[in-house]
């Protein structure tokens, strides 16, 4: 009578890892490819280099004069004072 019993839970146990792992792949399957990868994102922003050192820095938050994009105002002074009178 043991012996029956063990081979009972021995098979309730198979038994509910097979619906476990079935129920978890068709999970998987139904999720479909990753559309998340290599899209752009919405908040990207547009990047520039440091027109002095090429630091890249958003051209929002960049100092920009003359055309050229800095990434802050020491490196804009810094720049000027380089140029040629």
């Amino acid at each position: 009578m043991g012996q029956f019993v063990r081979i009972l839970l021995i098979l309730l146990v198979l038994w509910l890892l097979w619906r476990w792992l079935k129920r978890t792949l068709k999970r998987i399957r139904d999720r479909g490819p990753s559309t998340s990868l290599g899209t752009p994102d919405d908040t990207a922003t547009e990047m520039a280099p440091c027109a002095y050192c090429g630091v890249h820095v958003p051209k929002q938050l960049g100092v920009n004069r003359a055309g050229k994009t800095y990434c802050s105002h020491a490196h804009d002074l810094a720049a000027r004072s380089r140029e040629p009178e």
